[in-house]
């Protein structure tokens, strides 16, 4: 059985502005040190933040060093952040979530959550305090993305209004 690789919702869009942001200014390429350095985080904390850009996409990392995709240099930040749009959707937990909503058009997050620790997209999550994690963390990408709505007096997911359609790219 192959591993899945899941998109790491923990990082946060911002940061990944920030990410690309600092190596359009090095010139659009920039070594993981370098970028570590002009950023003041520890490569530690980099290293999520690179592998979820790269997942998108928007840049590629070989031999410690991190270059915008041809595709990314040329984006404004609204083109970017369709392009993220449209990537998310074919990783995971997004694949599912995505597949789940056009299947039945809501889901709660309990059953969310339920459904991502059986696939093993989700780890953790029945501390209550990790739930909440998990639901800011979705919020914030399914918003920014407009991948799916959300109704907080139900605690429901909803299919978008428009939903992601693929391009050819």
């Amino acid at each position: 059985m192959a591993i899945t690789e899941v998109f790491p919702l923990e990082i946060h869009m911002a940061f990944i502005k920030g990410v690309l942001s600092v190596i359009r200014e090095l010139g659009g390429f920039s070594s993981i040190s370098e970028m570590a350095k002009e950023t003041n985080e520890d490569i530690d904390d980099l290293l999520p933040a690179l592998r979820a850009c790269e997942m998108l996409g928007l840049i590629k990392v070989e031999d410690g060093v991190a270059t915008l995709t041809d595709e990314t240099a040329s984006l404004s930040s609204k083109e970017a952040r369709l392009q993220m749009r449209e990537r998310l959707v074919l990783l995971e937990p997004f694949k599912t979530i995505n597949a789940e909503l056009s299947r039945y058009g809501r889901i709660t997050t309990s059953k969310l959550l339920d459904m991502l620790i059986r696939a093993g997209l989700y780890q953790n999550a029945y501390d209550p305090e990790n739930v909440d994690k998990f639901r800011k963390n979705l919020l914030a990408w399914c918003l920014k993305t407009e991948l799916c709505d959300y109704d907080q007096r139900t605690d429901t997911w909803i299919k978008p209004a428009n939903p992601v359609k693929k391009t050819n790219r």
